[in-house]
């Protein structure tokens, strides 16, 4: 082979090596342009998910700050309503207050009183201002308070206060009542023949029983005759709703939850539903509290935790006149209160309700907040007219309060009473 074939033969190795080199080179290019788009691509998704992470930061910081600006205009509004925009409480207005500047009473007198309306004025209990505060004579309770944190005086307790309330747009409640429970718990065990393999040993049975009850809704209501002139006269009209018609509901309302015998349109209230008092658990010597522990105890024994006691008035009186020496000379301290001093009636830790319709020499201890329930079906209302009897041609008006509510005692053994 000649030198220049040769010489051929190389320079077209060397060329053929170059293009491949090239054609490498270019490939190691592309694929470099791929990885630096790859990585210029998540860059850039980085930035955006800085960004919006920075954005949602910002939303959470204006939301926390507008949330705070919420409760400091919700502060603000409150001390408006109670101290005033000037600093001072803005004047109470009470029941009778609300319905002699309501839209339904300024429509009856439109109409010369020839129209009734109904005013709604909510469930009880009210606040004692409700019932005791009035522009004619004088003013049993002030609604008007200095500026300031003040010592506010103990609101007597309802029945009503006890319970939970639900409401309800039918003319009965159906519910189950839990009548006996038998807890058999125990362990799985098979004592023969004797193995160490109990899988096959029968588990204990307990029973709970229930009842289908139903609790029909009852109109507790009353109405009172009035002169036409009351209608002219709106602080005596005020006052003729406050002291008498809206505070007698709430009494007999409380009467029919401790006490309705269920007939004659009452509710099935509370005491004719509860278990009777083991007097085997008296002993000799008991006073009106050891008989209150002993109820205690009887509830606890039913599996339920007591959360108040109802009493008479006349018995709540003789237990805070009991002292630390009794006798002739009458010496000694108040054991369960002070006269200086005025607390919440309180027995063994628990609520104390002194309720007048409670008979004397009787009590009801209980789980008031899940043995029993007050369901309402019409809010109390109070309503004016004078079309009812002979009301016009005499120049008078009827005036009547009225609501409809049911009562559901869920256990019966959730309620002890009895007699001391």
């Amino acid at each position: 082979m000649e030198l220049q074939d040769l010489f051929g033969k190389v320079e077209g190795l060397i060329t053929e090596q170059a293009k491949l080199h090239k054609a490498a080179l270019a490939e190691q290019n592309e694929k470099g342009k791929a990885n630096s788009d790859k990585l210029e691509a998540l860059e850039k998704r980085s930035a955006d998910i800085e960004r919006y992470t920075n954005a949602y930061t910002d939303i959470q910081k204006a939301q926390e700050e507008l949330k705070a600006k919420h409760a400091e205009l919700e502060a603000k509004q409150k001390d408006i309503e109670r101290f005033g925009v000037n600093g001072q409480q803005a004047e109470y207005k009470s029941i009778g207050e609300r319905f002699i500047e309501s839209t339904q009473f300024e429509e009856m007198k439109k109409n010369r009183w020839d129209v009734s309306r109904k005013f709604e004025v909510g469930t009880f209990p009210f606040e004692a201002k409700d019932f005791l505060t009035s522009t004619v004579g004088p003013t049993l309770v002030d609604p008007q308070r200095v500026a300031g944190v003040t010592n506010i005086p103990n609101i007597p307790l309802t029945v009503r206060s006890l319970l939970p309330v639900g409401r309800t747009s039918s003319n009965t409640i159906e519910y189950v009542r839990e009548t006996s429970f038998t807890n058999n718990a125990g362990p799985q065990y098979s004592p023969s023949p004797p193995s160490i393999f109990f899988d096959g040993a029968k588990k204990p049975k307990s029973d709970i029983n229930w009842a289908l009850i139903t609790s029909p809704v009852r109109t507790i209501a009353h109405y009172m005759k009035a002169s036409r002139q009351i209608l002219d006269d709106a602080p005596m009209l005020q006052s003729e709703i406050n002291n008498r018609l809206l505070y007698g509901l709430a009494l007999e309302e409380e009467e029919e939850l401790l006490l309705g015998d269920g007939t004659n349109g009452n509710l099935l209230g509370i005491v004719p539903s509860a278990t009777a008092y083991n007097t085997s658990l008296n002993a000799a010597g008991d006073t009106k509290i050891d008989k209150l522990a002993h109820a205690i105890l009887q509830v606890m024994l039913n599996r339920y935790m007591p959360t108040a006691m109802v009493i008479a008035p006349k018995d709540w009186h003789d237990i805070q006149l009991i002292k630390t020496e009794e006798g002739a000379t009458n010496k000694g301290s108040y054991v369960f209160s002070n006269p200086a001093n005025a607390t919440e009636p309180r027995l063994w830790g628990y609520r104390v309700l002194p309720s007048l319709s409670m008979t004397a020499a009787t009590f009801l201890v209980g789980n008031f907040a899940t043995g029993a329930q007050i369901f309402d079906r019409m809010a109390a209302t109070v309503e004016v007219a004078r079309q009812n009897e002979d009301d016009f041609v005499r120049n008078m008006v009827s005036i009547l309060a009225e609501e409809r509510i049911a009562l559901a005692v869920y256990a019966t053994g959730a309620f002890v009473t009895g007699a001391y």
